[in-house]
């Protein structure tokens, strides 16, 4: 399973260092933390996606510049954005502000302080129904190829076609987001565990063994020089 990216939107430099630890120390197998000071920054990088993809955001509610209820309403109202698992931090105890975020459509509202272990537990909670959600949906279908999320099988045209795990997660990836350039240095992310890295050469045989593994409808998955891959919904003949 490829691991959750997750927008951090804090401007506090303790819980900074506390997203820091919690990214890259504690829970570096499970999730991608990408960090935004401002709501700024956090508006550009939401305005980028899905590319590349953010599955979550934790969104503090003072920021500098910005409310965080303003982020999470251009989130629910993007639909790109709309379905990703959103959380609201504060240090306000009030309940008018848990009302207004849960108002907004955030999945959670945490207080500060708060556990690093009652974050995860939340966080981790969310995107495992989130991700359920995908499996019911049972397969990615897409001109004769099917991918069966949840058995992790892959075949065209009713033939089975074998796939290392890493491929696999590839495939998902791309299908998920298809017409979508996927840097060699995000998919290399994504896939990556402490006790299993993946460089972005390590993407570059895997993308090689993956398209030919698939035989004609490989030729779907387009290396760019210098960007990375691409899925086309459509053939390379109805594209010229």
């Amino acid at each position: 399973m490829a691991r959750a990216r997750v927008l951090v939107v804090e401007d506090d430099e303790s819980y900074q260092e506390l997203y820091q630890h919690f990214f890259t120390r504690l829970h570096a197998a499970e999730f991608i933390g990408i960090p935004a000071r401002t709501g700024k920054q956090a508006l550009g990088l939401l305005n980028r996606h899905p590319s590349p993809p953010i599955d979550a955001a934790i969104l503090d509610c003072g920021l500098p510049d910005t409310e965080g209820l303003t982020i999470l309403k251009h989130i629910r109202s993007n639909p790109l954005t709309r379905d990703i698992v959103t959380f609201m931090i504060t240090g306000n105890t009030r309940d008018k502000d848990a009302d207004a975020a849960l108002a907004a459509r955030a999945d959670d509202y945490i207080t500060k302080p708060f556990r690093e272990n009652a974050l995860y537990l939340k966080l981790n909670n969310h995107l495992q129904r989130w991700r359920h959600a995908l499996e019911e949906r049972g397969a990615f279908v897409l001109d004769g190829l099917k991918l069966d999320v949840k058995g992790r099988e892959v075949a065209v045209g009713g033939r089975p076609v074998h796939l290392q795990p890493k491929e696999f997660d590839f495939l998902s990836l791309l299908l998920e987001r298809p017409n979508v350039v996927h840097a060699r240095s995000f998919l290399a992310d994504a896939v990556s565990t402490p006790s299993e890295p993946t460089s972005p050469a390590g993407v570059r045989q895997h993308m090689y063994a993956l398209r030919r593994a698939l035989g004609p409808w490989g030729a779907r998955i387009e290396a760019r020089y210098g960007q990375g891959y691409v899925l086309h919904t459509k053939s390379p003949a109805s594209r010229s």
